[in-house]
């Protein structure tokens, strides 16, 4: 009987909406539409994480994603934030309905959110059906930087090296971060800005750790001119076949860039550079094993700036003026720096008078925080007197740095510093404090949070009062009997009562958690 009511209704209403128009179907196919709505973005969503996952794999292969895609990737993310949105909603616009979602409390209302809620399924589906893509990212010449400080020399023995006649293969090896892709990006640049030894085609890959031999194949390719339509089509096989065939001719220089394990270029179809062809192959590894296996028995290390060069550098490429007065760096008010290799100090952070938050961890090389001889350097007398760093720094947190020695040369006010924690810095032995030092707020009392239990014997306090303060709370945890029990669990300090009280602490007041 319902079934029939229900049929009766429904011819009822298409009557109606004939008559009226189609803007009754907005409150009409209210509910088809929501579960549409809810659909089509699962799909977009799926596409949407497959073609974020080709950008990233392709782009970590050296290419650059289409401005199509990063502008439909951005469309979807736009509108998946207006279809949740207009999602929130929906529960109460729904109980508006009645009469089997025929009629509504409010018309207006509901006619209002059911336009919105078609409007925005069009656009989904729209959306989605442009997900489809021919091609996701494209190979890009490399930029020509500039010869950057420190390099010169380096890049000049490397070029003498390279082109001597007994060098067929060079490879570049040291620690991430050193400058490796930057070297083999001035080698790229000597042979494209001037003609070198008669080379007529230089060849830059950037490899990786997930050695693909198809695609090194590919990049030699279309950097040789062989159409993509036609080479997608062809064997492995025929790829060799192809590229030794058309390199075999040429003079050539092959750059690969962050090789893993050793790559075999007969594999590829590139053709083993030798005295007669005049060919060279340079190739960038973190390791020196790879050479070994690339039968490199010269390799050439690439090592870290020298400390004067790394400040030089970063003052020519940030500008004297720029570091003392961009509001980039006057306004940073949180600094974190993690595994950051060929660091080794912070003194540009002079010129961050609102830092409240400085996080440095596993930065194998940092030997000082602010160095004394750099900020010398770059600061007139009367600045000089004016500048005391920290001033608005809340939370100071140094972890595992071994060469750590120095934070600052002389003690300073650290008017509003409230957390301190130092762990696995073995020869820093001087801290920037004096009695007076820490958070001037009350209730706020500075402690210094360590991990090794003898470290703080070894430290050289400025006076007794100061060694005193500091280490009170450190006598606190070994003296602990009753009022506090401390402890220390995943590097954070907490506090809890016992039921009696210590003679020792009477004078004392604690937070009932430190973190």
């Amino acid at each position: 009987m319902s079934g029939f009511v229900t049929s009766v209704l429904d011819q009822a209403f298409t009557h109606l909406c004939s008559c009226f128009g189609v803007e009754v179907n907005y409150v009409w196919n209210h509910e088809k539409n929501l579960a549409a709505l809810e659909d089509t973005m699962k799909v977009l969503r799926a596409r949407r994480a497959d073609v974020l996952t080709t950008v990233q794999r392709q782009e970590s292969e050296g290419l650059q994603r289409l401005n199509e895609v990063e502008v439909w990737l951005t469309s979807v993310e736009n509108i998946q934030n207006q279809v949740y949105d207009l999602l929130l909603t929906r529960r109460d616009e729904l109980e508006k309905l009645c009469i089997c979602g025929l009629c509504t409390k409010k018309l207006s209302s509901s006619h209002s959110y059911g336009k919105r809620v078609f409007e925005m399924l069009k656009k989904v589906e729209v959306l989605e059906s442009k997900g489809v893509f021919e091609a996701i990212a494209v190979a890009v010449e490399r930029p020509l930087p500039k010869t950057i400080v420190g390099q010169e020399k380096m890049l000049k023995r490397a070029m003498e090296h390279l082109m001597d006649h007994e060098t067929g293969i060079m490879g570049l090896y040291g620690m991430g971060g050193v400058g490796k892709t930057t070297l083999l990006e001035q080698i790229n640049n000597k042979f494209i800005e001037h003609t070198v030894d008669g080379v007529e085609i230089v060849i830059f890959v950037v490899v990786s750790s997930e050695l693909r031999v198809e695609m090194i194949q590919d990049a030699i390719a279309e950097k040789l001119g062989f159409l993509r339509e036609d080479w997608k089509q062809k064997e492995k096989s025929q790829k060799v076949a192809d590229l030794y065939a058309r390199m075999k001719t040429m003079k050539f220089v092959l750059l690969l860039d962050d090789i893993w394990k050793e790559v075999d270029l007969k594999e590829i179809g590139v053709p083993f550079p030798t005295r007669e062809n005049g060919c060279k192959v340079v190739f960038t590894t973190r390791s020196r094993e790879v050479c070994g296996q690339m039968r490199v028995d010269d390799p050439m290390e690439v090592k870290c700036l020298e400390s004067n060069e790394a400040w030089d550098l970063f003052r020519s490429n940030v500008g004297k003026i720029t570091l003392e007065s961009h509001p980039d760096i006057l306004e940073l008010f949180k600094m974190r720096l993690v595994f950051c290799h060929g660091v080794k100090d912070l003194t540009w952070l002079l010129f961050a008078p609102n830092l409240k938050v400085l996080y440095v961890e596993n930065a194998a090389q940092v030997e000082d925080i602010i160095n004394k001889e750099k900020a010398a350097n770059i600061l007139t007398e009367e600045k000089a007197s004016t500048i005391i760093p920290f001033r608005k720094l809340e939370d100071f947190e140094v972890f595992f740095l071994p060469e750590l020695r120095s934070i600052y040369w002389s003690p300073l006010p650290f008017p509003r510093l409230r957390i301190f924690r130092i762990y696995s810095c073995p020869n820093l032995r001087k801290l920037p404090l004096d009695s007076k030092s820490g958070s001037s707020i009350a209730g706020e009392e500075l402690f210094i949070h360590r991990e090794e239990r003898d470290w703080i014997d070894k430290v050289e306090w400025e006076d007794e009062a100061t060694k005193e303060r500091f280490r009170l709370w450190d006598l606190v945890r070994q003296s602990i009997v009753t009022p506090y029990i401390i402890l220390l669990i995943d590097r954070h300090l907490y506090i809890r009562e016992s039921q009696l009280m210590s003679r020792n602490l009477q004078r004392c007041s604690f937070r009932k958690a430190i973190h």
